[in-house]
């Protein structure tokens, strides 16, 4: 599968790959990344009732996910299908996600270290 990334005029700037395949893809999220591709973003109608993520990062864990906070708690999404950094929102497998502040790398990395007990 690729992980696709994408600016305002929501068109593909750059494809990143990885193992998987685009068959293995839950269906919903295929259809979407489809749609995507050949539509842009959804309306914001539908972002509206997205789940925010706040404080994000993209963490790759075998695959790439998001890691945030979602309604107070630390969350990790399902695998990353798109994402725009510019319009604030990402499509994993399960959902889209409407994204608030990027985690910054002093933070990332006290995360890092407090999950390791250093």
């Amino acid at each position: 599968m690729d992980v696709l990334f994408f600016k305002k005029d929501g068109v593909p700037r750059e494809l990143v790959p990885d193992a998987m395949m685009l068959e293995v893809l839950h269906r919903g999220a295929a259809a979407e990344l489809e749609q995507l591709r050949k539509k842009g973003p959804p309306k914001q109608k539908y972002l509206d009732v997205a789940p925010l993520l706040d404080d994000y990062y993209i963490e790759f864990v075998e695959k790439a996910v998001l890691v945030g906070v979602r309604d107070g708690e630390e969350f990790m999404t399902q695998d990353l299908v798109a994402f725009s950094h510019d319009l604030q929102i990402a499509l994993t497998l399960d959902n889209w996600y409407r994204l608030g502040r990027q985690r910054s790398e002093m933070d990332r990395f006290a995360a890092y270290r407090a999950r390791r007990g250093w």
